[in-house]
């Protein structure tokens, strides 16, 4: 009986010792050495936990967007990545087979990694030129690299550091490319960005006019071809030249010939431009050189015609210049032009009846048309033509205005000299804004007129001739 009893005591002292101090699990995170953290920049935190062994180990992120790679299923977090700024709290939970299950935390604020760019972008250099700076842009210093070679960056300017670069090829063209990044106040590093440098040969500009002669007032359009797109122009010319506001390859150009002297000769008009391709040898300025024709001129003879008795009568008209003017008459409403006489193709008889207007255009022999003019021809069956008192013509005198257009001063000269004759000037809207009167050959200014078309009417004891005077600054 003693030795059961013994036996029984044994096993009881065995299990109060199984019960004494049972174990804690302890987990750690331990964060990299950084002191900050940037957006989609990965880290790597490492995971303990005591006592062992421990079973599992599972990571997890609030918010859940972080990413982990391989896997959160290690003991250390490799490679997490935080897409967004912000605060980010890290979790590692893990089993112990003597302590249990526990875990622990680990704030991290992250800030925005920054973004940079270059300019120019991707450019091109010549061959043997002056080389280019390539100017980073977006935070406060930068790092460029070549290759395994590092370019130390020159200050140029407070938000950056650039490069010039100049590489030399003996078969161009060759691409070579410069890598940068750039990291703000904070420390952080934004993502490498490749700036491509191609070296070409000297590139040969074409320049061309079309077309390369045209009518006083008409376009052309002057371009230079075969450049890359990086090149920069400067046009120029005179005042008078039309050129538009452009500083492409090409601009559009409308002269005007201020043919004063009425001369019958076409004049040079003269455009220049300059280029510029950054990185390559300079390159001298180019000069186009246009062909104006001036335009002809024409003053009826009788702006009115009364056909007398339905006798008919034959429409003339005086050309500026003389010679070398062809006229064409087209009645109003019709696209049929008059047939000329045999003996004067300029004039055309015609016998209407009824009111007509007869539209009279003149060409020159390089084909250009100047502004043309009308005669009213009408019917009355009165001997001496007249009508509420007025003649309706003039009779045996040539009236003619010069320059025209003008972009001042014009003159009025008239065939057989009249005295106190009275000179009106209206606008296109009928308004009167000149009078003035004329005795034989005569100036009038005209220099407070507006740019447009104006109407003039000449009134002597005669009778009334109408002309048309175009203003041009």
């Amino acid at each position: 009986m003693k030795r059961i009893i013994t036996l029984l005591v044994i096993v009881f002292y065995n299990i109060q010792v199984n019960a004494q101090a049972p174990s804690t699990l302890t987990v750690t995170i331990v964060p990299p050495s950084n002191t900050i953290y940037c957006t989609n920049t990965p880290y790597s935190f490492s995971g303990t936990a005591s006592p062992g062994p421990i079973t599992f180990y599972q990571w997890t992120c609030t918010p859940s967007n972080a990413v982990f790679n391989p896997s959160p299923a290690y003991q250390n977090g490799e490679a997490i990545t935080f897409p967004n700024a912000g605060t980010y709290t890290l979790n590692l939970t893990c089993n112990s087979v003597s302590a249990g299950i526990d875990s622990a935390k680990y704030i991290v604020t992250v800030v925005q990694t920054p973004t940079i760019n270059v300019t120019p972008l991707n450019p091109f250099i010549c061959n043997g030129g002056t080389g280019i700076n390539l100017y980073p842009h977006g935070v406060l210093t930068y790092t460029w690299t070549n290759g395994t070679t590092t370019a130390p960056p020159t200050p140029l300017d407070i938000n950056g550091d650039s490069v010039n670069v100049n590489p030399a090829t003996l078969v161009p063209p060759k691409v070579f490319n410069y890598t940068v990044t750039g990291t703000a106040a904070d420390g952080c590093i934004s993502a490498p960005v490749v700036e491509t440098v191609t070296v070409i040969p000297i590139p040969t500009p074409y320049y061309y006019a079309n077309p390369d002669s045209i009518c006083s007032g008409n376009h052309t359009i002057l371009s230079v071809d075969s450049m890359p797109l990086t090149t920069t122009y400067t046009w120029t010319a005179n005042p008078t030249a039309g050129l538009g506001i452009n500083s492409g390859p090409f601009v559009q150009a409308t002269p005007i010939y201020f043919n004063y002297s009425n001369s019958p000769n076409d004049t040079n008009v003269f455009y220049q431009v300059q280029i510029n391709l950054p990185g390559c040898p300079p390159y001298q300025p180019h000069t186009f050189y246009v062909i104006v024709f001036p335009l002809p001129h024409l003053n009826i003879t009788k702006d009115t015609i009364n056909d007398c008795n339905h006798t008919g009568d034959t429409l003339k008209a005086v050309t500026i210049p003389a010679t070398g003017i062809t006229l064409t008459w087209v009645p109003k409403g019709s696209a049929t032009p008059l047939t000329g006489l045999s003996s004067n193709a300029n004039e055309a008889v015609v016998n209407p009846t009824v009111p007509k207007t007869y539209y009279v255009t003149p060409t020159n022999a390089s084909g250009c048309k100047g502004p043309k003019d009308s005669i009213l021809v009408l019917i009355n069956n009165t001997s001496n033509c007249t009508e509420s008192g007025i003649v309706l013509y003039t009779v045996n005198n040539t009236v003619i205005i010069y320059p025209n257009p003008t972009n001042g001063s014009f003159v009025i000269e008239q065939q057989n000299t009249l005295y106190n004759v009275h000179c009106t000037v209206y606008d296109i809207n009928g308004k009167l804004v000149l009078t003035q009167t004329i005795n034989g050959k005569t100036t009038i200014d005209a220099s407070s007129l507006s740019e447009g078309v104006y109407n003039i009417s000449l009134i002597s004891n005669e009778g009334v001739v109408n002309k048309r005077l175009v203003i041009v600054r």
